[in-house]
């Protein structure tokens, strides 16, 4: 879901098109459910800035925009996942800069 979302920040995209594509992969899964609305924003100065990855964000996507992509699931009960990823949007493949490798904690 997080590699779906992050190869639909290109230019143009709009929040609620990213929102989509981690859903689709969720939903696939049996987890549609279990999806979340918001699922990242963009950064700059501040930790959460415009673009909000939720579906009723109408910014086009541009190049330039470093955005924190975090899609998940939380399943009732308060238990869930997400992987975080920050992600600049260019005029080609967006680039991921987060420089570390995913853990799964146990």
């Amino acid at each position: 879901m997080t590699r779906a979302a992050i190869d639909a920040c290109r230019p143009g995209v709009l929040p609620r098109e990213v929102v989509a594509a981690a859903n689709r992969v969720l939903e696939a899964h049996g987890f549609g459910d279990a999806a979340r609305r918001f699922i990242g924003q963009g950064i700059g100065l501040e930790t959460m800035e415009p673009p909000l990855l939720y579906p009723t964000d109408d910014t086009p996507l541009a190049p330039g925009m470093v955005l924190r992509v975090e899609p998940g699931i939380e399943i009732a009960g308060g238990e869930g996942v997400r992987i975080e990823e920050e992600v600049i949007v260019t005029d080609g493949a967006p680039e991921v800069i987060t420089r570390f490798d995913p853990v799964l904690w146990s």
